[in-house]
């Protein structure tokens, strides 16, 4: 088990300050990190202590300076060695734990955090240390709880990962993924019918853009380059938010609902992203159709998707090159008599074929939509998308990807094969669908 070393300044848990130490124990507890008791004065350190406790947490008492054992001690603590010497204090703590979290408290914030890095500096400390921040601290933590320090660390996860699996993956998805419901079971252990997570409910739209948005609205969700090297943009985690919501309350105007099929065909643009989210916002099931194939492999992808809407665009371009694509749709629909409404994305502002009673402008249905929507909250084994085979070797092949599973396999995927860090930017070369 993980021991984390924790220092607070001087004061008493005021609102604010006792709401970042509920979510700070309820996350060691979640984590299995042992919390290290050994600095602080009065009623802040003795605050995490107990309600780390009362999340069924570990905690362990290494050292006290100046506490009133009866007062702010918790009972739960069996014995506690007092030690007044700081540096003495600071370099047994480094020899138990195996990182420091300082966090915010009353007066000495600063000093204590000086202190702490002027002993590092010795090579006093030597260990990992964490500042605490209501926008970064939590990617710290679950990169250092992550990190395999040692070869003992790494073989460790990989042997529970093989040996216990259900438990494993379980424990990574109550850790990375934000849920409406958080699920007890890992797999249930069936081939014939196998389920992740199922009694947990989420939305991936919720966790790749609102848990983000609301923490650090201004961030840069995602850079977008057009064909031409001028042609470029940057979204915030806010905007993407806006954009997608005002998308998916349009669909929801025309009665897209939670299990309908929408057929993506669109270039790389960002509006092919918003709309991917916009349906999952909404739990209504996309089939993304590579945005260069022919009106037959369009009609064959939306007839076997049951697909009822199409979000189009009016052309693409590659390589300085317009690709029709409305006319592609417009060829490929009549084979799909079922398709209710096409959404079409003026992206070339060039003049296409109109069918009044079909087609509908993309700008004309987000415009006077809420920026706001709220997230459908979905079963983990609810289909999210359905992606098809090229074709190549036959029929293409429809794969059909659940919400919990795929969204927690993308997520350590970035983390443990790419390596992905809060602020790097990962570029993506290959189109849609």
């Amino acid at each position: 088990m993980k021991k984390l070393a924790v220092f607070l300044s001087s004061g008493e848990p005021n609102f604010h300050i006792k709401s970042d130490l509920d979510q700070i124990a309820n996350f060691l507890a979640k984590q299995k990190i042992c919390l290290l008791y050994g600095g602080g004065k009065l009623g802040l350190m003795g605050y995490l202590s107990q309600k780390t406790k009362e999340y069924n947490g570990y905690v362990e008492g290494v050292t006290v300076d100046m506490f009133d054992k009866k007062k702010y001690t918790p009972d739960y603590i069996d014995s506690l060695e007092v030690e007044t010497n700081f540096y003495d204090r600071k370099r047994k703590l480094n020899d138990h734990s195996d990182a420091f979290l300082i966090l915010p408290g009353g007066i000495g914030t600063a000093d204590e955090f000086f202190d702490v890095l002027n002993l590092a500096s010795l090579g006093l400390i030597t260990k990992k240390i964490i500042v605490y921040n209501k926008n970064d601290c939590w990617t710290d933590l679950l990169t250092w709880i992550d990190k395999a320090t040692t070869l003992e660390d790494f073989n460790s996860q990989y042997k529970e990962s093989i040996q216990n699996p259900r438990s494993f993956f379980l424990k990574k998805a109550i850790s990375y993924v934000s849920w409406f419901q958080e699920p007890t079971i890992g797999h249930n252990e069936s081939f014939e019918e196998p389920k992740w997570f199922e009694d947990g409910t989420l939305n991936i739209s919720y966790n790749c853009i609102d848990r983000h948005a609301k923490k650090n609205p201004e961030k840069i969700a995602i850079i977008w380059q057009g064909d031409h090297e001028s042609n470029s943009k940057e979204i915030s985690y806010q905007e993407l938010l806006e954009e997608v919501s005002k998308l998916a309350n349009g669909l929801k105007s025309l009665g897209v609902k939670k299990g309908d099929r929408v057929c993506i065909y669109m270039p790389m643009i960002p509006e092919a992203a918003y709309s991917m989210f916009a349906c999952m916002r909404i739990g209504a099931i996309h089939s993304v159709v590579f945005g260069g194939f022919s009106p037959e492999a369009i009609s064959s992808r939306i007839l076997d998707a049951d697909c009822e809407y199409v979000i189009t665009a009016d052309e693409g371009i590659r390589g300085g090159k317009t690709i029709p694509l409305k006319f592609s749709v417009d060829k490929a629909l009549e084979k799909c008599p079922k398709i209710k409404k096409v959404i079409v994305f003026q992206y070339t502002i060039t003049d296409v074929n109109w069918n009044n009673k079909l087609d509908i402008s993309y700008e004309e249905l987000v415009t006077n939509q809420s920026i706001e929507c709220e997230c459908t909250e979905l079963k983990a084994e609810d289909p999210s998308f359905i992606l098809y085979t090229s074709g190549s070797t036959g029929k293409p092949k429809g794969v059909l990807h659940t919400t919990a599973g795929y969204l927690l396999g993308a997520n350590l995927s970035f983390k443990y094969i790419i390596g992905i860090r809060d602020d790097d930017i990962h570029w993506c070369t290959a189109d849609v669908g």
